[in-house]
């Protein structure tokens, strides 16, 4: 049973769009009424009865017109549309023939579109009551009675058919969403896979960057050493050029002095 009890959550511009459809549905079925009700004026006259219904499905059509404007994106307008059928429906069945039965099928089939099987679960419910109620009217009339049952077993096969159906486009959403996120989980791996890489190139590339600093200063120390070590070359082969030469003059004075000795 658990598994029959199962509904979408629709956003606010989601239930706009479906209540739109349902009010448009709910206005048509309440000028349908009124069509039924005029032709049955035409048949047996007016009457207090018919003028009640009248200006109740008109007043019903006004108040959901009026609640869509106010409630057009909540729930609350969906449910005030389906009670109204609630009540309105069970007016018209009652006291009409038996082929007014039929008109609830369009509003049925407006309300599978909210993806809500407990929504259709308890109208086909109130649908079925009502029709229960009507074959025990016309039980006397088996012409009648026949075309009754026949419209019962119409709402068994609609009960089976938005249910399922209801149940099935639910999963189907499910399903496509399990994609979807599958798809969006494997996507922020790959994203989170390419940061990483990023990640360790730019760490990589600093650490290049700091080690041809490094080398880059080294270089400069070398280059000031060596400019050292030049400057104290030439100032060694200086000063031996200049001891070599007092050598020399030492050496001239060396002999003058001798060749003067002699």
């Amino acid at each position: 049973m658990g598994n029959l009890i199962q509904r979408k959550a629709l956003t606010p511009s989601q239930y706009a769009r479906a209540n739109k459809v349902l009010l448009v549905i709910a206005i048509l079925s309440y000028i349908a009424y009124i069509i039924v009700e005029i032709i049955n004026i035409s048949k047996h006259g007016f009457s207090l009865g018919v003028q009640v219904r009248c200006i109740l499905y008109a007043v019903t059509a006004i108040a959901a017109c009026v609640f869509y404007k106010l409630k057009k994106e909540k729930k609350a307008c969906m449910l005030f549309i389906a009670i109204s059928f609630g009540i309105t429906y069970p007016t018209l069945v009652l006291t009409n023939g038996v082929v007014v039965m039929t008109l609830i099928f369009p509003v049925l089939l407006g309300l599978m579109i909210y993806l809500n099987s407990s929504l259709i679960l308890i109208s086909i419910g109130i649908v079925m009551a009502t029709g229960v109620v009507k074959c025990l009217q016309v039980a006397g009339d088996s012409e009648l009675f026949g075309y009754a049952i026949l419209i019962m077993v119409g709402f068994f096969v609609c009960i089976y058919g938005s249910v399922r159906s209801i149940l099935m486009l639910i999963a189907f959403g499910n399903e496509d969403r399990s994609v979807i996120e599958s798809e969006a989980e494997r996507r922020e791996e790959v994203a989170n896979t390419v940061s990483a890489i990023v990640h360790k190139m730019d760490t990589d590339f600093r650490t290049m960057l700091h080690d041809l600093n490094t080398v880059n200063d080294a270089m400069s120390s070398a280059d000031v050493a060596m400019n050292d070590i030049s400057d104290s070359t030439e100032n060694t082969a200086s000063a031996v050029g200049t001891q070599a030469s007092s050598t020399s003059h030492i050496q001239e004075n060396l002999e003058l002095t001798n060749s003067l000795a002699t």
